[in-house]
């Protein structure tokens, strides 16, 4: 349900005094030193990036440091690459500064589930579902479905391993064979 809504967000209107939250978008600029250097595909400018505290594509802490900053403000984020780090494993283990402007935040918010919604977005909840409490339904129906089906094929996969590691053959039948 969460899915189908997201599709709908809309862009949310932020006073001057909103902060980063997880899940925002931000559009930032950033430079990583090492040493006091600036370092090779360590900076960019007006990048735009989810803020996911939970699913960052920074290293550790990238994410967290932004929330609570404010569109103008600037910080420094100290934080240390991951050891070993496949990325570029010359850098694992090292302490790096990140120095952050935000340029803007950008949220949005998923509407409300409702009779109306539903019915005007035949497309995403189903043109045959009319109110919010028969979209429920219907997920429910094929969470439970696709559930049921999952564990009928464990069941059977299950029943053919045993089978198969239970079984002795003494002879194959020559056409096999060829």
């Amino acid at each position: 349900i969460d899915k189908a809504l997201e599709e709908l967000a809309e862009p949310v209107d932020l006073d001057e005094n909103a902060t980063v939250e997880d899940g925002d978008t931000v559009v930032m600029d950033y430079v990583g030193k090492l040493d006091g250097e600036a370092f090779e595909g360590g900076s960019a400018t007006d990048s735009s990036h989810e803020v996911l505290l939970e699913n960052s594509t920074f290293i550790d802490g990238f994410d967290a440091g932004l929330v609570g900053m404010k569109a103008g403000e600037t910080k420094d984020l100290n934080l240390t690459f991951p050891d070993p780090y496949e990325k570029k494993p010359d850098l694992a283990g090292k302490a790096v500064v990140f120095t952050v402007t935000i340029d803007s935040i950008e949220r949005t918010k998923a509407p409300e589930l409702t009779d109306t919604l539903v019915t005007e977005n035949p497309n995403i909840f189903g043109k045959d579902i009319s109110t919010a409490d028969a979209y429920r339904e219907q997920v429910k129906k094929d969470l439970k479905e696709g559930y049921e089906a999952e564990n009928k094929t464990k069941l059977i996969n299950a029943a053919w391993k045993y089978v198969l590691e239970s079984s002795t053959y003494t002879s194959y039948p020559d056409g096999l064979v060829d």
